[in-house]
């Protein structure tokens, strides 16, 4: 997305949002209550096209910057009840950075839990398949068969709160690789 483009829509997330709270864009006057845009039911509309426009937005510039999560950011991670898959993981530790940053890739995680002896890898070609070792196992590694909507058997593997700590611990180490850190100290940002 160009500085035009996203500058057009920059206004049209604007527009729509003051459009919701009862405010010509134009002028910032107030828009006359029988006006048909304070209907609560188009001021609902409005709000949901306010909220896809930022999604869009926020999907465009997502993938501009390196991988970049403050210990700050980091801090804010909720471990979930239920065990993660670590396309699941990877997603809810992107959505912690801000906006313009690109996605931590899955791949990085389970590269590294296999450097690190958590997984070993079975089979060749299209049926090898990722599988947690004894040390992945004791760290909170399962694994589940599941068949897809085809009929094909996958397994799929979950991180308990436990390795999701492990993972999240050695977060740097695991989104280094193919990357670089900066020095900047003083934001204690990790650049990935």
């Amino acid at each position: 997305m160009d500085e035009r483009e996203l500058k057009i829509l920059n206004h049209a997330i604007n527009y729509t949002e003051q459009l919701s709270e009862g405010i010509n864009p134009l002028d910032g006057s107030f828009i006359a209550d029988e006006d048909i845009i304070r209907e609560e039911r188009i001021r609902k509309y409005l709000l949901y096209v306010e909220s896809i426009l930022k999604a869009y937005r926020k999907d465009k510039i997502r993938k501009t910057m390196p991988f970049v999560i403050t210990d700050d950011q980091l801090s804010k991670y909720t471990y979930p009840k239920d065990p993660l898959r670590i396309s699941e993981l990877a997603e809810r530790i992107s959505a912690l950075t801000d906006d313009g940053v690109k996605n931590l890739p899955a791949h990085r995680i389970t590269d590294w839990l296999l450097r690190q002896g958590y997984l070993y890898e079975e089979g060749s070609g299209s049926t090898k398949r990722r599988m947690p070792t004894e040390k992945g196992k004791q760290a909170g590694i399962t694994a589940a068969m599941q068949m897809s909507p085809n009929g094909n058997y996958y397994t799929y593997l979950y991180y308990d709160t436990n390795m999701q700590r492990i993972i999240l611990s050695n977060l740097m180490a695991i989104a280094k690789e193919g990357s670089h850190e900066t020095g900047n100290n003083q934001q204690n940002q990790k650049v990935y």
